[in-house]
């Protein structure tokens, strides 16, 4: 009895000694990662303050006041908005800048005067089709295009949604039509909203991961998942291939996807003027059932890359130094 004590008490020594050790940091230096590019930062603090002045000062003073400058700015945008549709522009044109901004000071009127509220939603729809149609001649590896191209798609959007969000007590349609890219693949509903086989579908989940995903980068977004739609032909049922933290990627009915919580969403489908699609319009859809039954093989032959689909990340302290890697 008493041998088996003090063994117990030497292994116990032994752990406490080894667990000390353990916390002995390395002699190597960890580096410092320093990152390629800049997160995207506004830095118009004041700007934004201006704006919310604005609001209030609209809000709680004369109307007919308000009313004019409201006229006054939307007036303003409309002018810029046929100059930019007049010519082909660069990123860099100053007339970008002149219809973002007035566009922010336009936001926050509406959003005190909620009868223009329409006219801004549709309005806001014209702006940012002229903008991507634009965006196609320039040059998206440069950073100042990109950020400019943030600016102006994200900007926009992010005043539009606040102004819904500020009137949210008048009842409006939750799903804003853009543009109903023609196509030729098989057509479906989802969310109430016509889909073609070959659509992309960005969504933002209710997890906490999720926020990270949509806000943990260079561009802060809204949305922290894609999946790929597939139509069956024959049936017309909608498939949607995703990947998933806790599964890998994993091919969902509509039902299933439907009951995943979203809380946003938005469809973006090729366009049908690309090279591809004018070559073969049903591209999309072939593409979409090859992801849908697995078919490496097709994908690796028709982009001569290989896609990997056995993706999986699990949340485990011992694989923390893999994330880096899989993410």
């Amino acid at each position: 009895m008493q041998k088996l004590k003090r063994r117990l008490k030497i292994l116990l020594l032994s752990m406490v000694i080894l667990y000390c050790l353990l916390l002995i940091p390395g002699s190597e230096k960890n580096k410092a990662i320093v990152p390629a590019d800049k997160p995207f930062a506004w830095d118009l603090d004041n700007f934004w303050k201006q704006l919310e002045k604005g609001y209030e000062t609209t809000k709680h003073g004369d109307s007919m006041q308000a009313d004019s400058a409201i006229s006054n700015l939307f007036l303003k945008e409309l002018l810029l908005y046929h100059s930019l549709n007049a010519d082909t522009i660069s990123a860099s044109d100053k007339r970008l800048d002149s219809f973002l901004f007035n566009y922010f000071k336009l936001a926050p009127l509406v959003a005190a005067r909620p009868q223009y509220r329409q006219q801004l939603v549709e309005f806001y729809n014209l702006g940012r089709k002229k903008i991507k149609e634009q965006s196609c001649n320039w040059n998206i590896n440069d950073i100042a295009v990109r950020n400019i191209l943030y600016k102006l798609l994200y900007g926009m959007r992010m005043a539009t949604e606040e102004v819904l969000l500020q009137t949210d007590s008048i009842p409006f349609h939750p799903v804003l039509n853009v543009q109903d890219e023609p196509s030729s693949t098989p057509v479906a509903s989802l969310f109430g909203i016509k889909v073609h086989s070959g659509d992309l579908l960005l969504s933002r989940g209710g997890a906490e991961v999720s926020a990270l995903i949509s806000r943990g980068n260079n561009y802060p977004g809204n949305f922290s998942h894609v999946a790929l739609l597939y139509v069956e032909e024959k049936t017309n049922r909608v498939y949607l291939v995703e990947a998933h933290i806790e599964k890998g990627v994993a091919v969902s009915s509509a039902e299933q996807y439907i009951k995943d919580k979203k809380l946003r969403f938005m469809v973006l489908r090729p366009r049908a003027d690309l090279l591809q699609i004018k070559n073969d319009s049903m591209l999309p859809h072939k593409a979409a059932m090859a992801a849908y039954s697995g078919d490496i093989q097709w994908l690796t032959k028709a982009h001569g890359t290989r896609h990997i689909t056995c993706y999986f990340y699990a949340l485990a302290i011992r694989r923390a130094q893999s994330w880096p890697k899989r993410l």
